[in-house]
């Protein structure tokens, strides 16, 4: 009687998400006739074939866009200088919490952030502050908004008070839709 031997290796190359490289070896042995040095040996080579695999460059994903140097503008200063800011200007902040380890942090800026009715959207009707939570005044901001993933993404009116937030990955719909439904708060509250 024969039985399938299944050996998956998975493994990631590198960070992205397309750079994944997988290895099925499936093959019907008769269980009578393998032994442990046969086990081994195909383990084996589907080991050294899936590391071979991983040295191989992979071309980047031409679907998408490139990351423009215009972007979301992410202003500089303090949580309080912004806030001032917003105050003059009659807009609400945009708040994007991040940590330098997060994949899901580093696809949106990449894969959402990235499009150019998206930037424009956000340049035109927010403040926009980029939070790295691990560093400088991050720990604080973090603490007092209670954000303990990432990424974060917080909605604030010029006082500094929340009035939407989305907690991990997502696309260009989500992130447009929140824009959009803030934006209309903001100008139904003037």
């Amino acid at each position: 009687m024969g039985y399938p031997l299944v050996i998956h290796l998975s493994l990631q190359a590198n960070s992205t998400f397309n750079n994944k490289i997988r290895l099925s070896l499936l093959t019907s042995l008769n269980w009578r006739f393998i032994n442990m040095k046969h086990f081994f040996a195909l383990t084996l080579i589907a080991i050294v074939l899936c590391a071979a695999g991983c040295t191989k460059k992979t071309k980047p994903n031409n679907n998408t866009p490139p990351a423009s140097p215009n972007g979301i503008k992410f202003r500089s200063g303090s949580l309080n200088s912004n806030l001032a800011k917003a105050k003059s200007e009659n807009k609400p902040v945009f708040l994007d919490f991040y940590t330098t380890w997060c994949a899901p942090c580093k696809y949106l800026d990449q894969d959402v952030f990235s499009h150019q009715f998206v930037y424009d959207y956000y340049n035109d009707n927010f403040i926009n502050l980029k939070i790295d939570a691990e560093k400088g005044e991050g720990p604080k901001i973090k603490d007092k908004y209670f954000v303990s993933a990432y990424p974060t993404l917080i909605f604030l009116d010029s006082e500094g008070n929340e009035i939407e937030r989305h907690v991990g990955g997502t696309g260009t719909t989500k992130v447009m839709n929140m824009a959009k439904k803030v934006v209309q708060a903001n100008k139904a509250v003037q």
